[in-house]
C-alpha cells in the first residue's frame, strides 16, 4: 500500500509499507504513524519533506500480535509519545513509539 505526501496539490512524496490495506493514519508531531490491516505500525517522518531537506529515511516499524486485529489509534492527551490501539476484540494496547 502506498501513502502519497502532499503540499499545496502537488505530490511531493510517495511511502511504500507491506501489502496490507491501511487502516489508519494519524497526525503525530513531526510524523504520520499509519496501521495496516495486518497489524503493522510505522511511524513517517514528514517534516521537511516538501523541501527536500531530509532525506527518505525507513520508517520506524512495530509489528502487533497476530491475535490483535487493528482497527483504530489515536493519541491520548498528555501521554508523551504514546498511541492507543484499538481492536476488533474490544481490547487495546498503549504503545510508546519513541522508544
Amino acid at each position: 500500500t502506498n501513502i502519497a505526501v502532499f503540499h499545496r496539490a502537488h505530490q511531493v512524496a510517495t511511502w511504500s509499507s507491506y501489502n496490507a490495506k491501511v487502516k489508519s493514519l494519524l497526525l503525530f508531531g513531526d510524523h504520520i504513524v499509519s496501521l495496516d490491516a495486518d497489524g503493522n505500525l510505522f511511524l513517517w517522518e514528514f517534516k521537511g519533506i516538501k523541501d527536500n531537506l531530509i532525506p527518505f529515511t525507513s520508517p520506524r516499524h512495530i509489528k502487533l500480535d497476530h491475535n490483535f486485529i487493528p482497527t483504530c489509534i489515536v493519541h491520548p492527551d498528555t501521554y508523551l509519545n504514546k498511541v492507543l490501539i484499538g481492536s476488533e476484540q474490544g481490547t487495546m494496547q498503549l504503545w510508546n513509539i519513541n522508544t
